[in-house]
């Protein structure tokens, strides 16, 4: 029998195109990955590769949405993908959320005062929130619920004095049926904390009003506030919204991504923030967050000149604490001396609070806190890009400490060799603090563990994510509770956990005593 064999020309390669198409293409991230699962490319908005014949898998992240395509390939192939509207609290005809009545209802009373029906003046400063249902349809299903949307809902001014409350008819416009509530009043320029007190979703989230701006605020019900759904703009006074609508969806975007510590910014973004006429400063404010947090260098001095343009031209309030924030980010971005700053009111962003903690770490003699701050850090929620903690009280209670209870603690670590006074004269005064608490309770746990390097109060700072001070105090407050009563004896036990736990909060003792 014969056999006849026939050759085949194969091409060795072939051409692989992937686009993105629609709204927002430019932030769509595109990753493309081999058979053997190794990464081959990853790319925003579009792919282009020139690849062997056999499987590929690509996946798509969109906003909150996430695709995996199985990819054959024994030709050229070019695909394109369309960006679909997604979900947003803010109305804006890309996004799949918008209905006309909120869209008309937004129109009507961002232009004029809630409460007597007057229009609001160009060089105004106003505060303006718009809470809403997904739909009329869904407001129709909830059962149970609140007469009003503005129940439990407060806002106070800087002193933490209530100065409105959102379930006065006399302060808010409320559509029941189709399931919106707005609220709008001029204020003086300065900080503003929009207080909810739930009984599980407690929360407290601070707003700036600049000068001759309007703050918006839009949330989303279910039944309940869904806070990760909270958004922020700044716009001018009586300016067409339908002007501001790419600049809404690209902040969105840019949101999306600062949650999920995803710090890319599309170049034509940066070109258009960078020559626009600042219609909205907070999409201004989260591109320079995105930028100053990423390795990106290219743009390093047109950001320098947009913070500066931010800061004196765009929104004269030097003490905004995100402006702050910003100036703290860009000296490390770009290897500038870092300044001497306080936090003395909270950010805005997310991004900044974390800024502020992780550099009054690393520069203890540079950067502070204040006790108000330091006491919302301890509570933060995390599952917003803006910043949101449970409601903390107005006022401090200083519990008095008893310097008996440190020498006994001191004497159980056997310190012969330090003299009691420079010790306990070093140890930070105690908070109002409970044990009960995540902060201590973490420490603990953290503490009781075998280490193979030094704890240190910087270190567990860094973990935790909070200020150094606050972990001294934890470690203070546990300290005390552990001497107390019937755990008086506690430390001096001889299991493995207690030995490491005194061990660890010796290391810490005498670290920060040799760092004075």
């Amino acid at each position: 029998m014969v056999f006849r064999t026939q050759e085949i020309s194969e091409r060795k390669q072939f051409n692989f195109k992937f686009s993105v198409v629609g709204p927002l293409s430019e932030f769509v991230l595109l990753k493309l990955f081999s058979g053997k699962g190794e990464i081959l490319a990853s790319e925003h908005e579009e792919i282009i590769q020139d690849l062997p014949r056999g499987l590929y898998q690509l996946q798509i992240f969109s906003n909150e949405k996430f695709e995996q395509q199985l990819i054959r390939l024994d030709e050229d192939l070019h695909l394109t993908w369309t960006n679909k509207g997604s979900f947003s609290s803010i109305p804006a005809d890309f996004l799949r959320s918008t209905k006309n009545y909120y869209q008309d209802a937004v129109n009507r009373w961002s232009q004029r005062s809630t409460m007597d029906n007057v229009g609001i003046r160009d060089n105004d400063a106003s505060l303006f929130l718009f809470f809403r249902y997904p739909d009329e349809i869904i407001r129709g299903n909830q059962e149970n619920v609140a007469q009003s949307m503005g129940w439990r809902f407060s806002i106070l001014n800087s002193n933490r004095n209530v100065i409105y409350r959102l379930y006065n008819n006399t302060n808010i416009k409320e559509d029941t049926h189709n399931g919106w509530l707005a609220f709008h009043a001029i204020m003086e320029p300065g900080i503003y904390y929009l207080v909810y007190k739930g009984n599980s979703k407690s929360r407290e989230i601070p707003l700036y009003v600049f000068p001759e701006w309007q703050t918006q605020f839009y949330l989303t019900f279910k039944r309940t506030p869904i806070f990760s759904t909270a958004r922020v703009q700044l716009v001018r006074q009586n300016k067409p919204y339908e002007l501001q609508e790419k600049e809404t969806i690209q902040l969105d975007a840019i949101l999306r991504n600062l949650e999920n510590e995803i710090y890319y910014v599309p170049q034509s973004l940066i070109s258009n923030i960078a020559h626009s006429k600042w219609r909205n400063p907070i999409l201004a404010i989260a591109v320079c967050y995105a930028y100053l947090l990423s390795n990106e260098e290219t743009n390093d001095q047109l950001f320098r000149i947009m913070l500066r343009n931010i800061e004196e031209r765009i929104l004269p309030l030097e003490n905004a604490s995100d402006l702050k924030a910003l100036r703290l980010l860009a000296a490390n971005h770009f290897g500038d001396p870092i300044p001497h700053l306080e936090l003395q009111e909270p950010c805005m962003f997310n991004a900044g609070m974390r800024a502020f903690i992780e550099n009054s770490i690393k520069h203890l003699d540079k950067i502070t806190i204040n006790d108000m701050c330091e006491e919302m850090i301890s509570n933060l929620h995390s599952d917003s890009a803006w910043t949101s903690y449970r409601p903390i009280e107005k006022f401090y209670i200083n519990e008095v400490w008893d310097n008996s209870e440190q020498i006994s603690i001191l004497e159980t670590f056997q310190l012969k060799n330090k003299p009691y006074e420079n010790i306990t004269n070093s140890l930070s005064k105690p908070k109002n603090l409970r044990l009960e608490d995540w902060l201590s309770l973490s420490i603990t746990s953290q503490l009781m563990a075998k280490k193979e390097s030094p704890v240190t109060a910087k270190s567990l700072a860094f973990q935790f994510q909070v200020t150094q001070s606050m972990v001294e105090h934890s470690i203070s407050n546990i300290k005390n509770k552990l001497i107390n009563n019937e755990q008086q004896n506690l430390l001096l036990g001889d299991s493995e956990e207690i030995e490491n736990l005194r061990d660890n909060i010796y290391n810490v003792i005498t670290n920060d005593l040799n760092n004075i």
